[in-house]
């Protein structure tokens, strides 16, 4: 091996770390940036207290109190049940990893201030919904989403690169690509008729308006596979393409520009409205 053959391999395996990087960098805030209220919210479980309840018909017995990261500037409302997800990043057996938003349950708000609000559980998922969740309760670390009737594209599911999914400028999946959307549905437990939102976005390189058709192509591309691979109806399955519309990162970098090509897949309860 030259010297020339020498440095392409090792630019070759640097550019791949990068992409690993940019997978694993999807958790946290950089999936789920703040949005301002009337969008989704984030409310994170910053603090879990047990007490003691007292009650006429019942001797006393403990509850457990969730406080979230916000109340009513975010928009929370007395009696108003959210749903509580969990990140984790999943290692699939190809040995890719993916952050994956696990649903908990739903807790209810009892009390709320102007920038917390107390909760307690409503229900829990069950253990075969969801099986990769370790723990089957709320926890620190936790979080509560508050869903805008006009804005789906930010409620938690499975971010993707989109140089994981496909190569540049193309919208075909790679082969390997795949077997990385197939264990996603394993990882949720996807099966028959359960409805699903998927979005295409993209950086700002390019024309806005190749942009938008590219994104739009692209989740085509991951919805028509999970048809043809496993069954799911068409009808269950809304595409929703944003361009270069909503980023997550900056797109004056390179490295912000590969978090900002992806592929986001949310998955909905079957009695929630695709809106």
């Amino acid at each position: 091996m030259n010297i020339k053959e020498y440095l392409a391999a090792i630019e070759k395996t640097l550019f791949h770390r990068n992409i690993c990087m940019a997978v694993l960098l999807l958790a946290g805030s950089i999936a789920y940036p703040s949005f301002a209220y009337g969008e989704d919210s984030r409310l994170d479980v910053i603090k879990v207290e047990i007490g003691q309840v007292d009650s006429i018909e019942q001797s006393k017995e403990p509850v457990t109190d969730f406080y979230l990261s916000g109340g009513e500037k975010a928009g929370v409302m007395a009696s108003m049940v959210l749903d509580v997800y969990r990140d984790k990043l999943v290692r699939t057996t190809e040995g890719d990893s993916i952050n994956i938003s696990v649903p908990v349950g739903q807790v209810k708000v009892l009390k709320i201030y102007e920038d917390l609000a107390v909760a307690r559980i409503e229900s829990l998922t069950s253990a075969d919904k969801t099986p990769v969740l370790q723990y089957k309760t709320v926890m620190l670390g936790d979080y509560a989403v508050i869903k805008s009737r006009k804005d789906t594209s930010q409620r938690p599911g499975v971010a993707v690169l989109s140089d994981v999914l496909f190569r540049i400028n193309e919208w075909k999946l790679k082969p390997e690509a795949k077997k990385v959307l197939l264990n996603i549905l394993d990882h949720y437990n996807i099966e028959g008729d359960k409805p699903m939102i998927i979005e295409g976005h993209t950086c700002s390189l390019g024309p806005e308006k190749y942009n938008l058709g590219l994104s739009d192509k692209r989740a085509r591309s991951v919805r028509d596979y999970f048809i043809k691979a496993r069954g799911l109806s068409p009808d269950k399955i809304t595409v929703e393409s944003y361009g270069e519309e909503k980023p997550v990162a900056s797109n004056k970098t390179k490295e912000g520009r590969v978090k900002n090509r992806r592929v986001n897949i949310r998955f909905l309860q079957p009695d929630q409205k695709q809106e």
